[in-house]
């Protein structure tokens, strides 16, 4: 009962996540370009989120593995834009 209620969550955070959209954006990305990556995160407002991270956005240390286990680092860039609003 245990192994089924772990099932059912990891089934539950993936449907939430919509993941399998995420999914084929990766192996789009993995089959054109030939790098893809998704990134995990937890907060207490929605839990467990998986974010599709463009490989344009990717920064990462050298890496002779290619499946990237010796990295030293992983980032993403995001872009936050300013609204600056003035009072008339």
């Amino acid at each position: 009962s245990i192994e089924i209620a772990e099932e059912e969550a990891i089934n539950n955070t993936l449907a939430f996540n919509k993941y399998h959209l995420t999914s084929k954006r990766v192996t789009e990305d993995v089959v054109t370009i030939g790098i893809g990556a998704v990134k995990t995160s937890f907060n207490k407002t929605e839990g467990i989120v998986i974010d599709y991270v463009d490989p344009a956005n990717l920064v990462y240390s050298y890496t002779n593995d290619p499946n990237f286990e010796d990295v030293w680092y992983v980032g993403d860039l995001k872009v936050i834009i300013l609204i600056e609003f003035q009072e008339v």
